[in-house]
Order: structure tokens, then C-alpha cells, then sequence
């Protein structure tokens, strides 16, 4: 085998060329692959809007009553994915002054899935307490299914007892079960 002289050590030639051949290879790797990147935003899948009536929005909308009358409110929910989604609806009031389910003598919903409105149905019974201050309406099967594109549209008539008082903030999501 033939050897060659580098740097006063004696280094057989082929060492030499498998060495150079690695470092040949090495240097092209970059050349022969480059990198691709995709970047993915998700949303959440479920959209919801709130009305008093007069239009939908995200905002929150404000009313003003006494004790021992009614308000409604609108609820729309959209699957704005191409797949069914499951989730449970999480209908919570809050009064910061303190509220029991004995605040409400009548509280009812009907929901449109896009085949005209269904029934009211009294929730008034679904209400339990979260704490001194929260508590909370279930209401529609659990888990609730939205077929890809669906928009339901609910409405909730809430009575309130004549010695009901406060800020009620009534808030509305869909939570992952």
C-alpha cells in the first residue's frame, strides 16, 4: 500500500482519499438539501355572537330592568370548520352582589339549528350554583354535537324574581368535553 508523507508522518493514500471524499460530501449536504418550513394558524372552531334584538355582535350587550321583569337574549353559535365538533354549551351568570338560582322565576330557551325555532323549553330547574357568586344554566343535550358549518341560533327569555338586584352578567361558551 502506498504511503505519503505529510508533516514528516507517513499516512497511506487511500486514508487520504476516503478522508477527502467525507469532506467532499460533508460540504455538499447543504447544497443537496435544503429546508422547507410550514407554519399553521389554528383557530378555534366554534364562533359565538350575542344580540338583544336588534343584531349580532361579540360585544357585550347592556340592558336595563327591574326586578320582576323579563329580558331575552340571542345566542348564535357557528362550527366554522369542515369537520363536526364536540363540545358542551356553558351558559354561567354572574352578580358580583351575590345571586342563587332563587334570583330567576322563569327562565326558558328555544334553539333554531336551521329548521325553524323548536319549542320553548323551561331551563328554570337546570340552574345550579357555582358559588356565591356564579351560577349556571345546562341546557340541549351533553355533549352537544355541530355538524361542520351548522349555526344555531338560541333564545333565552329570563324572568327575574321582583327582589332580584344587581349587575347579572350573563356569559356563554362552548368548552371541549
Amino acid at each position: 500500500m502506498k504511503k505519503v508523507n505529510i508533516f514528516g508522518k507517513s499516512v497511506p493514500i487511500l486514508m487520504l482519499v476516503l478522508l477527502g471524499v467525507g469532506m467532499v460530501s460533508g460540504a455538499l449536504a447543504t447544497f443537496l438539501s435544503n429546508t422547507v418550513e410550514a407554519e399553521v394558524t389554528v383557530e378555534s372552531p366554534i364562533e359565538q355572537w350575542i344580540s338583544d334584538g336588534t343584531g349580532y355582535s361579540a360585544s357585550p350587550v347592556s340592558f336595563s330592568i327591574y326586578g320582576g321583569e323579563s329580558v331575552n337574549l340571542w345566542v348564535k353559535t357557528e362550527n366554522k370548520a369542515d369537520v363536526s365538533i364536540t363540545g358542551e354549551g356553558e351558559n354561567t351568570i354572574t352578580n358580583w352582589d351575590g345571586v342563587t338560582c332563587a334570583d330567576f322565576s322563569d327562565v326558558e330557551a328555544r334553539t333554531d339549528s336551521g329548521s325553524g325555532y323548536t319549542v320553548w323549553y323551561n331551563i328554570t330547574s337546570l340552574c345550579s350554583v357555582i358559588d356565591d357568586y356564579h351560577v349556571k344554566f345546562a341546557y340541549g343535550p351533553t355533549p352537544m354535537i355541530w355538524s361542520a358549518g351548522q349555526i344555531d341560533e338560541t333564545e333565552i327569555e329570563v324572568t327575574f324574581k321582583p327582589n332580584a338586584l344587581g349587575v347579572y352578567t350573563f356569559t356563554s361558551e362552548v368548552v371541549p368535553v
